[in-house]
């Protein structure tokens, strides 16, 4: 028996494939709401990143990042601040320049400040350049940036935004080794916000440190400048009471003890919510003086803050080199907080009497004290040969205060701001000195003179100074950069295209 195979003829519609006809108002009308979809995105996208963005500075120098002081300076403008760049394009700075100006605008901008940015090229831009010096009265040779700010101008010159190199040839060109640019940018802004500069008053007469005059103190002193703070010497002699002008009053490392009248003076000055900075030097004798820091609620202990360690083999080291904490809890310290400093020389420690605090309402708060380990030597002036160990029963233990601050007259709300009398004392007369200064004394000294004249909105690191990185590398090194670059990236970006060509054909 055999199978046999019936074959269906296929019907009509089975015999003709089905067509579908797209009308080409649909096909526009499609490619029309792709493009409004697409223009839609297009905006969306600019619109975020013109007005929510985020910018990082990755640099080893962070050399496009503005410190916390210039943001808080640049919160500070209540008007349009116009900056004009008139630098010539041969200028080997004007890309930083440039850079740094763009970076003050966008602070500006988050600040919702505004600051309007010219920037004129005065080889090119003849007419321009020409009003400019016309309007600002400047030379026509001169490389400036212009901050222009209600109806006040400060120039600040290229000269003073760079560092240059001293070459032991005198017949080579110096060269520019560092930028610093925001320091002195910042320092010029303030004079414009700040029209009457704040005066700090030095105490003299009393054998102390001369900070106005002496060459051993230039480094604060530049800072000072550079916030806008004027150093004046001030005798208390001379004077029938202590300037009404005073934002601040310094009394640095006096080895003699001032004069019944001068601390009178000191009293009256406190009486009217004065402000006093107040360093002490260890090896002094000043009784008059620290029973006035004693109406204030301190007590200045005569002692010397020392550490021992033992080295083995019965040897005892002795460290009068102090490492110290700065204490959280306090506007001065708040960027500090956590960080570490060291005080040379010699160190005494600060006792806060609680019971005199409440008694006149005087506000006492740690701002620097000892490390661990470290102790208070009462008997420290005795024979050498006498083996120095910490007394339990006589020498002064942890916590060891070195730096303190004192207000009276302040609200407990800290965004209502009254006038108070502030102190700052600190039982160390060498942390200053240009010999022995370090970056976190000097942030320091800024952060409590900027609270001493009720700056504190500025009280923040201080700018920081640009340095230069060169990246050194051996020539093998070269050698393989230039193969991976020049060679092997290109071998591998042809072989992927290849790769995907070939694909697409089969």
């Amino acid at each position: 028996m055999s199978d046999s195979v019936i074959e269906r003829e296929p019907k009509d519609e089975e015999k003709t494939p089905r067509v579908f006809k797209i009308k080409r108002f649909q096909i526009g009308l499609n490619v029309l709401l792709q493009i409004l979809l697409g223009i839609a995105i297009f905006g969306m996208v600019n619109y975020l990143a013109f007005n929510h963005f985020r910018r990082w500075d990755l640099s080893r120098s962070k050399k496009s990042e503005i410190s916390e002081q210039t943001r808080k300076v640049i919160g500070q403008l209540q008007d349009k601040l116009k900056i004009v760049v008139m630098v010539p394009s041969q200028v080997p700075v004007l890309d930083d320049i440039k850079d740094l100006i763009s970076e003050y605008q966008v602070q500006a901008k988050k600040e919702d400040k505004k600051v309007d940015v010219e920037t004129v090229n005065p080889y090119q831009n003849l007419n321009r350049a020409k009003e400019l010096q016309q309007r600002y009265k400047f030379g026509t040779q001169e490389a400036v940036v212009i901050l222009d700010y209600q109806s006040r101008t400060k120039f600040v010159n290229v000269m003073d935004m760079v560092e240059m190199s001293t070459p032991s040839d005198p017949m080579t060109q110096p060269e520019v080794t560092g930028f610093k640019g925001e320091e002195a940018i910042t320092q010029a802004l303030l004079e414009v916000i700040e029209p009457n500069q704040n005066r700090l008053y030095f105490v003299t007469g009393l054998g102390g440190q001369d900070f106005v005059g002496a060459p051993y103190n230039r480094t604060i002193m530049e800072y000072f400048k550079r916030q806008n703070l004027a150093a004046e010497s001030l005798n208390l002699l001379n004077v029938e009471s202590i300037p009404a002008d005073a934002r601040a009053v310094f009394i640095t490392s006096p080895k003699y003890d001032p004069t019944d009248r001068a601390i009178g003076l000191l009293k009256d000055y406190w009486k009217r919510k004065g402000h006093v900075f107040v360093i002490l030097d260890p090896n002094s004798n000043t009784p008059k003086l620290e029973a006035w820091l004693g109406e204030a609620g301190l007590k200045i202990r005569n002692d010397r803050v020392k550490k021992t360690e033992s080295l083995g083999g019965g040897l005892t080291g002795v460290y009068k080199q102090v490492v110290a904490d700065f204490q959280p809890g306090h506007p001065i310290t708040k960027d500090l907080a956590g960080a570490q400093t060291i005080f040379d020389g010699a160190t005494q420690t600060i006792e806060i009497d609680q019971t005199k605090a409440q008694a006149f309402q005087l506000k006492a708060q740690p701002l620097i004290q000892a490390a661990q380990g470290f102790w208070g030597e009462v008997d420290y002036g005795g024979p050498e040969d006498q083996p120095i160990q910490y007394d339990a029963g006589r020498d002064h233990g942890a916590p060891l205060i070195l730096a303190v601050a004192v207000e009276q007259g302040a609200v407990g709300d800290e965004r209502v701001k009254v006038d108070s009398a502030r102190l700052v004392c600190v039982a160390n007369g060498d942390f200053l000195i240009d010999q022995y200064i370090s970056q976190p004394n000097l942030d320091f000294t800024l952060a409590a003179t900027n609270w001493l004249a009720n700056r504190a909105e500025l009280i923040a690191i201080p700018p920081k100074q640009k340095e230069n990185f060169r990246l050194g590398l051996l020539e093998d090194q070269l050698r393989q950069i230039s193969w991976a670059v020049l060679i092997i990236i290109p071998a591998i970006v042809a072989t992927i295209g290849i790769g995907v060509r070939l694909a697409r054909r089969r």
